[in-house]
């Protein structure tokens, strides 16, 4: 089969991937700092 000798190019697939687990992670890690400053604000 002549159409699956050529490889497909998933780079721009990963790069899109890449990216937005970049964006959860640092979404995630700006709302655990926000929690844990809600939790010592909350303790005094």
């Amino acid at each position: 089969m002549l159409f699956l000798a050529a490889e497909p190019d998933i780079t721009p697939i990963t790069n899109l991937i890449t990216t937005w687990i970049h964006i959860g992670q640092a979404l995630v890690g700006s709302v655990g700092a926000l929690a844990f400053i809600f939790a010592l604000a909350c303790m005094s």
